[in-house]
């Protein structure tokens, strides 16, 4: 539920104030139980039973590269305080949802970084093949 997020890092190891009502929320067995499955390195699979308005609590480190999705579609993964995911799923059901890291904006100017230099050795390489046989 939303208000077991936690929204602030505790200040050290023994700071457990900010994260005593997930603490709780683990504890509850009412609560349903996540199962997480890896599909490969950079994606797994979440099955859940959840009601609505109930998050979930992942102990990934967030990073804005990450996306996840269910059978709706996309849906919101936010920080918590301590810098894990809490995805918001938004079903009442039986779920599944997939986390992918994708890697966000940071992978996308990395791959036009390393095919720009790819493409400017590749073109390198042809002009001084050319300039090395007209000589």
């Amino acid at each position: 539920m939303p208000q077991h997020v936690v929204t602030i890092a505790p200040v050290n190891n023994t700071d457990i104030t900010p994260v005593l009502p997930l603490f709780e929320a683990l504890e509850d067995p009412i609560l349903p139980v996540a199962d997480l499955a890896w599909k490969s390195p950079s994606e797994a699979v979440i099955s859940t039973t959840l009601s609505s308005g109930q998050l979930l609590f992942v102990q990934i480190s967030y990073h804005p590269g990450w996306d996840a999705s269910n059978s709706r579609g996309n849906i919101p993964v936010r920080q918590d305080g301590p810098g894990f995911m809490a995805p918001a799923p938004g079903c009442s059901d039986p779920c599944k949802i997939t986390l992918e890291f994708t890697g966000g904006n940071e992978m996308r100017l990395a791959r036009a970084v390393s095919a720009t230099a790819i493409l400017s050795g590749l073109l390198w390489a042809a002009y001084r093949s050319r300039e090395r046989a007209a000589a």
